[in-house]
């Protein structure tokens, strides 16, 4: 792949030259070739002294680089600039899919397009898998369940188990609540390795297009995940948590069962929610509460035992 084959804007280059594309560098690290970014030119010690490769920086930054000679690449989101050149450079020198042995695959399952299955997964039942799915090694699938186009299923997930829902008798006696519901994902979701999805009891769990989920994560049954979340390490939700659109729920978070959480929120690391947050809002804490009055509340504590 060449520099002219990414799609970018031809105006938004300096000394532009184009070349094979041989590798995605950290800045420090930059060879011929090779493509890199930096966010904050003032941070940077020394300018990489290559002349075929590109550093994406933004607008402002130029100033920085008056002595180099390869070729710059203005925008405002170097960051995510960089991310985008990754993604067409990483699936145009990708190995083409395909479906390794040892796995078992249901003759109920359906698997789109160009699929990637490690070794060592299972796909049990009634499984619609769509087109460009990559799915790690030991992978557990059960269906109901559909899963999107271009998704990415990493090693050690399971998707579909039952989860703990109980009633107790007169006696005391935990009865478990039937599991016969199924999950839906939509396109381009990613699960991160160890995670897990319960299928819903009665309906469904469901996890939105563009959704994140990062590693070690559990997803209660009946839940619903809202369209590009961002869920990080270590994340804990309960039965039928809603988690609305663009929202953000930080490192080792725990959502309690049936909490309402609203669109573009963000959810500080380490903190327990067990009450619905608004649209908009940034909560901290165990329990969780806004962050501005977390925060108010911790000036207050460190004041009375200043004194």
């Amino acid at each position: 792949m060449k520099i002219s084959d990414l799609g970018l804007d031809p105006t938004a280059f300096v000394n532009p030259h184009d070349f094979d594309i041989v590798s995605l560098k950290a800045f420090s690290k930059l060879e011929k070739g090779g493509v890199t970014f930096l966010t904050n030119a003032r941070r940077m010690l020394e300018l990489p002294n290559v002349e075929l490769a590109l550093i994406i920086i933004r607008e402002k930054d130029i100033k920085y680089f008056k002595d180099y000679r390869g070729t710059l690449y203005l925008c405002e989101n170097p960051r995510l600039e960089f991310i985008r050149i990754s993604n067409k450079f990483l699936k145009e020198s990708a190995k083409p899919n395909r479906v390794e042995s040892n796995i078992k695959i249901s003759n109920e399952a359906i698997i789109g397009e160009n699929p990637s299955i490690k070794s060592g997964t299972i796909i049990a039942g009634k499984v619609r898998i769509g087109d460009n799915v990559q799915i790690g090694h030991n992978v557990v699938i059960i269906g109901p369940c559909s899963i999107g186009n271009n998704c990415s299923i990493a090693s050690g997930v399971i998707i579909g188990e039952k989860g703990v829902g109980v009633e107790r008798d007169e006696n005391g006696l935990a009865h478990s609540f039937p599991h016969i519901g199924g999950v839906i994902i939509g396109d381009r979701v990613e699960i991160g390795c160890m995670s897990s999805v319960a299928c819903g009891t009665l309906g469904n769990t469901t996890i939105s297009s563009d959704v994140m989920i990062d590693v070690r994560c559990h997803i209660g049954h009946n839940s619903s995940i809202g369209r590009s979340s961002t869920i990080t390490a270590g994340f804990m939700g309960g039965g039928s948590v809603k988690v609305g659109e663009f929202c953000f729920i930080g490192l080792n978070s725990t959502v309690i069962n049936t909490v309402r959480i609203g669109d573009n929120v963000t959810i500080n690391a380490g903190s327990t929610v067990n009450k619905n947050v608004l649209d908009g809002q940034t909560v901290a804490g165990n329990y969780a509460i806004s962050q501005t009055a977390f925060l108010r509340k911790t000036l207050d504590e460190i004041k009375k035992y200043g004194d």
